[in-house]
């Protein structure tokens, strides 16, 4: 223990005098009789990052990071975090400090300001241990390098000179530059309200102004863009059974990609298919239970972007949407939970996150090892990985928006069952060039014909489908490859 200003009453020979007292000085803090320290000898800025859904460091350990670990996406808010790291032989005591981000954009600079208590190194868990500065949405409008520096300033010491009382970096005088990627742009979803007949309750979802406004907050927390966008379509009759266990489910799905076929919306547009199955998601899902599916597709494949969802509301809602939409943005499971189809480039053995993220709805942290949107695990988050794929597709999809081929083309939809063999098939229109999983089809009749499909499979069941040209004339059997030949049964519309 010490203590500041201790007096010490000494006695000699059994005589005390109180008029004469012999003071020792001892300093737990700063010796008042000390010259004072440079704030670079007390402290450092040992991180510099950016957060707009995930961690991307920007400078770690003085120097600028060379390759972000995620896009730095223009047009969408965000937040600077500024680490600092304490000299552990210093004498620092706690007080505040002012610090300065610098931005020279190309309409000028802007100079953003905070001013915290330092009491220690930074805490990566504890948002107030670090400056933070908010960037507003149109901070970064688009495709840019952005210089900029950061200047700690120590106010006790201004009086000394800025050679006393700051830290910079970079620390030369110079400055670092900010890669701000593009926009992704905009994730546009339809929602398709699947009224539940088979029970004869003509049940429907809710998509009254609060469920959407849930279902955008997730996916803008949870995807790098610019906004979300959501329309409501008129109910879709659905007279089959659909089951906790998976049956109906791969019709019910096929049945919101035909209405994406005939509705012809353009090729960024999302369709969503909500439905409530049992009156309640506790009669649905009491153990384990499908809450959604949807086909993993390929960047040009514009007529397979579609989901079937369950409409219960609230986070189970929310979260399936924003999973179901990652299938059709081409994303496998992630390790976490028991997946199938797990993707072997997942960097995080675990299916954890990976790095901190954070939340734009509600401007908090989100530990690492939250597990990835993409998992099964709660509680869920978007890893660096995910967030950066989501991004490169999202910018493909908005930045190549395809023609609408006319007049459409019919194709046939060969439904797969969980050993690949070809269960049912039907006539179905495509207004965009098929791009997905190449495979042979043969089919048998008056003459042998093969022709090449397009597999898609599916996420959460077993099984896919295979889009090809319609069968001539004729036909009575199909085969896909190594599997013994169905008989042909083709519905169509």
């Amino acid at each position: 223990m010490a203590f500041r200003n201790l007096r010490l009453w000494i006695c000699v020979a059994c005589a005390c005098s109180s008029s004469n007292p012999v003071e020792i000085a001892h300093d737990a803090g700063v010796d008042a009789q000390s010259a004072p320290l440079a704030l670079g000898d007390q402290l450092s800025l040992s991180e510099i990052a950016i957060y707009q859904g995930v961690k991307i460091e920007v400078m770690t350990a003085g120097s600028g990071v060379a390759a972000y670990n995620a896009p730095i996406v223009a047009r969408r808010a965000g937040i600077v975090r500024a680490f600092v790291q304490v000299s552990k032989s210093s004498r620092w005591k706690s007080h505040k400090l002012d610090a300065e981000l610098h931005l020279l954009l190309a309409s000028g600079e802007q100079v953003l300001t905070q001013t915290i208590w330092v009491a220690s190194t930074s805490d990566a868990d504890a948002i107030d241990s670090t400056f933070v500065f908010s960037l507003a949405a149109e901070t970064f409008v688009g495709k840019q390098l952005v210089p900029y520096y950061l200047v700690v300033r120590d106010p006790k010491l201004t009086p000394l000179g800025d050679a006393m009382a700051i830290v910079r970096y970079p620390a030369d005088g110079s400055n670092d530059t900010l890669r701000v990627d593009t926009s992704p742009g905009t994730v546009t979803l339809h929602v398709v309200p699947v009224q539940y007949d088979f029970d004869g309750s003509h049940r429907v979802p809710n998509t009254d102004m609060n469920t959407l406004a849930g279902i955008r907050q997730e996916m803008m927390d949870l995807y790098p863009a610019r906004d979300v966008t959501i329309d409501v379509g008129p109910p879709m009759p659905w007279p089959d059974a659909i089951d906790p266990g998976g049956n109906g489910w791969d019709t019910v799905l096929q049945g919101i990609l035909d209405k994406r076929s005939k509705d012809a919306p353009t090729s960024e547009v999302y369709y969503v298919g909500m439905f409530v199955p049992r009156q309640s998601f506790g009669a649905y899902c009491n153990q384990s239970c499908i809450l959604g599916l949807a086909p993993v597709a390929g960047p040009m494949d514009a007529d397979q972007r579609g989901a079937a969802v369950i409409g219960f509301g609230g986070f189970t809602t929310q979260e399936t949407i924003a999973h179901e939409v990652g299938h059709n943005m081409g994303r496998w499971h992630s390790p976490c939970g028991g997946p199938a189809n797990i993707d072997p480039k997942f960097p995080y053995a675990d299916g954890t996150d990976g790095v901190q993220g954070f939340r734009l709805s509600d401007q908090s942290l989100v530990p690492d090892y939250a597990a990835d949107v993409m998992s099964y695990c709660p509680p869920e988050w978007v890893s660096d990985y995910t967030y950066k794929a989501f991004a490169a597709r999202m910018s493909y999809v908005n930045t190549h928006i395809q023609a609408r081929v006319t007049p459409s083309v019919h194709f046939t939809r060969i439904s797969l069952d969980a050993s690949g063999a070809p269960v049912s098939s039907r006539e179905v229109i495509q207004n965009h060039a098929l791009v997905g999983e190449a495979i042979s089809v043969t089919y048998e009749g008056a003459k042998v014909v093969s022709q090449e499909g397009h597999y898609f499979r599916y996420d959460h069941l077993p099984g896919g489908y295979v889009v090809a040209p319609l069968p001539p004339m004729g036909t009575t059997h199909l085969r896909v490859p190594s599997l013994s030949p169905v008989r042909l049964s083709l519905i169509s519309e």
